[in-house]
Order: structure tokens, then C-alpha cells, then sequence
């Protein structure tokens, strides 16, 4: 026999057997979705103060914002907030429309806003207040937030996995079967809410800032391998 013949009849036969190879199936599983959350004090505050003034003409309006807002950064500064913590969010100019039911005639408006952001949140109360005392003309917002949600982000995990587990059991339970190990997890998403409607009281004679909790949240997607009861 021609050995030449043999060669590809033998690989001819192996390719066939390997590619009539199949995945082996998936073991009966139990997918679930849990979710977590866990409300923590927050450590840090951030504060919006918004200037408007308005003028005969554009030059004067915008000076005048520019100068009010360095009063305020002035006396924040004595308040012991570092300039670093000062961010100015936006500065705009705009004409007023002449002649309008006021029937004045044209002049403009500029607005300055300032963002303040602080880890010492027994402050925030009196920086509202000396912004407004430096001649701003509003409060635009107080939101409360964490540096770090490392931690807490662990907790809320760690309670998006029970909740799953409580799940996963309910249903194998159903079946009449039970839990074996998992097959695989994925966390599938979370976050923090700040708080940002925090409680202002009376502002005089100093304005008093009561922040509620942070919540942050998590949520995995695990599966479970489901063994059916013997009977």
C-alpha cells in the first residue's frame, strides 16, 4: 500500500472527529439579581452662592460681579476656607430688553456663581451666610457628598449579595431543589445619592444647615448552580 494515501485519509479522519466535538451544556442554573444600600453620614459639602447685578452698560455690570464675587472669596478666606476650595462655576453678561413693560430703556445684567466646597460641614451655615453678608443674592444650592465611598460601596455589595442569595434560595426552594456553588457573578452597576435638600432654619441670627444621609447603592448579578431534590 502507497503510504502517500494513508497520511491524508488518517488526517482527514481526525479534523472530522475534532470538529464534531461539542461544548459540554450548561449545568441547570439559577440567575438572580440583587440589590443593596446602605445610608452613611456624609464628609463633605458643597455650596453654591449666585451673584446678580445689573447695569448701564456691559463693562460696569460685569465689574461689579467680579468685584462682589472677590468680597466674597475675601470673606470666606476669614471664615478659613482656602481659596483652593473656590471654584468659580460661571460668569455671564447679557443685555436687558429696552423698553419692556418697565419701559426703561436697554442695560445689562451679569451673573457671577461660586462653588464652595468644605470638609468641615459645621461651616456650612456660616459660609451661606457670609456670602450673603460679602452681597450675594442667592443660595443657589447644598449638596453633601463623601470623599471616598470605597468602604461603604464594600457594604452595600455585601448586601446586594444577600439579597441575591435570599433570592436564588426562594426560587430553588420552588423547584424543589437547592443551591450548589456559583457559577459566576457580576456586579452590575451602583452609585451614591447626595443629598442635596438640605434643611435651612431660620438665618438670623446664623443660618443652621441639618444634611442628611448618603446613600449609596450596589447591585450584582450572580448564578447559581440549581441541584434537583432525590426522591
Amino acid at each position: 500500500m502507497n503510504p502517500c494515501l494513508i497520511a491524508p485519509l488518517a488526517l482527514s479522519i481526525l479534523w472530522t472527529s475534532q470538529s464534531t466535538k461539542t461544548s459540554p451544556p450548561l449545568p441547570a442554573l439559577i440567575s438572580v439579581s440583587g440589590s443593596g444600600a446602605i445610608d452613611v453620614d456624609p464628609n463633605v459639602a458643597l455650596v453654591s452662592v449666585g451673584i446678580h447685578v445689573e447695569a448701564k452698560t456691559a463693562p460696569e455690570a460685569q465689574m461689579k460681579a467680579i468685584e462682589t464675587g472677590n468680597n466674597i472669596v475675601a470673606a470666606l478666606v476669614k471664615l478659613g476656607i482656602s481659596k483652593q476650595s473656590m471654584r468659580t462655576r460661571s460668569l455671564t453678561v447679557r443685555t436687558v430688553d429696552a423698553y419692556g413693560e418697565s419701559k426703561e430703556p436697554a442695560h445689562y445684567a451679569a451673573d457671577n456663581a461660586l462653588t464652595v466646597r468644605t470638609t468641615d460641614l459645621s461651616k456650612v451655615g456660616r459660609i451661606v451666610d457670609a456670602s450673603i453678608d460679602a452681597g450675594a443674592t442667592e443660595v443657589e444650592g447644598i449638596t453633601f457628598g463623601l470623599i471616598s465611598n470605597i468602604h461603604a460601596n464594600e457594604l452595600a455589595l455585601a448586601d446586594a449579595v444577600r439579597n441575591a442569595k435570599a433570592k436564588a434560595l426562594a426560587i430553588a426552594n420552588a423547584l424543589g431543589g437547592t443551591l450548589s456553588d456559583i457559577y459566576d457573578v457580576t456586579e452590575a452597576g451602583g452609585g451614591f445619592v447626595s443629598d442635596r435638600v438640605a434643611r435651612l432654619e431660620s438665618r438670623r441670627p446664623s443660618t443652621s444647615i441639618l444634611p442628611g444621609p448618603v446613600t449609596v447603592s450596589a447591585s450584582v448579578t450572580i448564578r447559581y448552580r440549581f441541584l434537583k431534590r432525590a426522591r
